[in-house]
């Protein structure tokens, strides 16, 4: 069975087949478009046939058959917007003076039924993107075809089991120490494995930001090599703050969040240290670090790990009343401030917060934020407004976004380009985020 991608790549071949066979390469193009036949006598229908394909960057006219080609050539998307816009003046022109005689050969509503047959009217335009995350390492290229290409289930899990063999998955695997850790420690590397200078950050190559890369790879926690790795986690990795066992947390909310988060995704105990988090929640809904201090006042880089962990016990385990209302506070609390406002004075809390990071780390932006009320399945909620208004404003002419804000620190290699950057993670969490927001409110 193929998997959507591979429809689409079909799709255009057929379209240029059709073309070629009813010479639309000598028809007449305006301003660069391709004109349709004049068989397609729905007008609507044609309209929306000509101006997918002019958004989308999909050209038909000329094919440039001198050079021989035999694909249908694509620009550079104009934007999502642009899908949906009809060129002004175009309804009022009669639909014959922008056709000419040569395309009666064209018969029926052939070249109409081959976009339609497979859906792409709507998402066509899109599709130069999504090829560009698909040409990506595995731990991304499954989550496309799940997410954005909705491909068959046997086609995801596939792609999925790659993470673990091929790639950024199987080259943090291969990097795990003997004694179950990665760098010798647990939050931070071992002394003898990072003589690295504070103040280029802090190291991420310890065992909990390793994890935290292999949990947002989502490498299959059921496979085998993933089982052993947790499995020598569990049983050698402690935490540096008293040696406590790995999955039974510390101290820190911050820290704690996270290890329920990867705790429940592979598949260990985390329920005493989810008792710990909900008896440590702030009267303002949310959790601190710095409780332990006195600080009465939340933060919002602690909540947002607290909140993801929380999510995750709620559906792995259905969750307690108690854990529920606390999530739901916590959600209220970043609600309240507009997930990156000041409630007392409608300040912008942190300007970095507007910079969309990956990885996230312990850290806390906008984009974070909003990822997490997707993955809540959240309804639509004004509050929110402002946020999605940001995240809208970052996508670039050609629809992808860009890596901002990398946290600076000692990393087992590269996943990206580097900040100011075409950032594959950045479009892909981004285009879910929209999808999910544009789907709640139809």
């Amino acid at each position: 069975m193929l998997d959507d991608s591979q429809e689409y790549l079909l799709l255009l071949n057929e379209v240029q087949r059709v073309c070629h066979e009813n010479s639309i390469d000598r028809w007449k193009a305006e301003a660069g478009t391709p004109d349709i036949p004049q068989c397609l006598t729905n007008f609507d229908s044609a309209v929306m046939v000509r101006h997918t394909l002019q958004s989308s960057g999909v050209q038909i006219d000329g094919m440039n058959r001198a050079a021989g080609s035999q694909h249908v050539r694509k620009r550079r998307c104009e934007g999502a917007a642009a899908a949906t816009k009809i060129t002004p003046g175009l309804r009022s022109r009669p639909f014959n003076e922008w056709c000419t005689n040569e395309c009666d050969g064209l018969t029926g509503l052939h070249l109409f039924n081959v976009l339609e047959r497979v859906g792409y009217l709507v998402r066509l335009s899109r599709m130069n993107v999504v090829e560009w995350l698909l040409d990506s390492d595995p731990a991304i290229h499954w989550q496309v075809l799940r997410d954005l290409v909705h491909a068959p289930a046997e086609i995801i899990a596939a792609e999925r089991a790659r993470v673990a063999t091929e790639g950024w998955g199987a080259r943090l695997l291969a990097l795990q120490d003997k004694d179950g850790q990665w760098a010798g420690g647990a939050c931070f590397p071992a002394p003898s494995n990072d003589q690295a200078d504070e103040t280029e950050g802090q190291p991420w190559t310890s065992t909990l930001p390793t994890l935290q890369l292999l949990y947002d790879f989502g490498i299959d926690p059921r496979s085998d090599p993933v089982r052993w790795t947790v499995a020598l986690v569990r049983d050698h990795c402690r935490w540096e703050h008293a040696g406590q066992p790995f999955f039974a947390g510390e101290v820190e909310p911050c820290i704690n969040g996270r290890t329920v988060t990867l705790g429940i995704y592979f598949g260990q105990d985390v329920e005493a240290i989810v008792v710990r988090l909900l008896r440590e929640q702030l009267e303002d809904g949310g959790w601190n670090c710095e409780a332990e201090s006195g600080s009465v006042r939340s933060s919002f880089a602690t909540t947002i790990n607290v909140l993801e962990g929380l999510l995750a016990y709620e559906r792995a385990t259905g969750g307690s009343l108690e854990s529920i209302a606390a999530r739901r506070r916590g959600e209220e609390y970043l609600l309240e401030r507009k997930l990156f406002r000041r409630k007392s004075t409608g300040e912008v809390v942190d300007p970095l917060w507007l910079q969309f990071s990956f990885p996230v780390r312990w850290q806390y932006d906008v984009l974070r934020a909003l990822d997490y009320f997707r993955s809540a399945g959240h309804g639509l909620d004004s509050r929110m407004d402002e946020a999605m208004d940001l995240l809208r404003s970052k996508r670039q002419p050609d629809g992808i976004w860009l890596l901002e804000n990398t946290h600076p620190g000692k990393v087992h290699f590269a996943l990206e380009d580097g900040d100011g950057r075409p950032s594959r993670w950045n479009t892909l969490r981004t285009l879910r985020v929209l999808r999910w927001y544009e789907e709640s409110a139809t």
